[in-house]
């Protein structure tokens, strides 16, 4: 992030894990790690969004948008990740999440 709260680069990683209760039938994915990169920014006051885009090879694909708010020195990112390639919408999973963001 820029002083100006631009976002410039970046990278997220996320351990995908999958469960699954005794009534499903659908198979659970092996856990694994997907990776995004930003795709696009946009800025609204002091928050900045940014679309990230996944790795060809996640599994499950998943859609991750960030929005990251100014915290002092550092910045709050609230995570939205929604699962993209599911063919049954019992599978369209949203997994939401905030995490502390620091300088480095």
């Amino acid at each position: 992030m820029l002083p100006a709260g631009d976002a410039t680069s970046g990278r997220v990683q996320a351990l995908n894990v999958e469960a699954k209760d005794a009534t499903c039938t659908f198979d659970t994915i092996p856990a694994n790690i997907a990776s995004y990169t930003p795709a696009s920014s946009t800025r609204n006051g002091s928050t900045t969004t940014v679309t990230f885009q996944g790795a060809s090879g996640n599994a499950p694909q998943a859609s991750l948008v960030a929005t990251l708010s100014p915290a002092g020195s550092s910045y709050t990112a609230a995570l939205t990740f929604h699962r993209a390639d599911a063919g049954d919408p019992l599978l369209a999973w949203t997994v939401m999440t905030t995490v502390s963001l620091a300088a480095q």
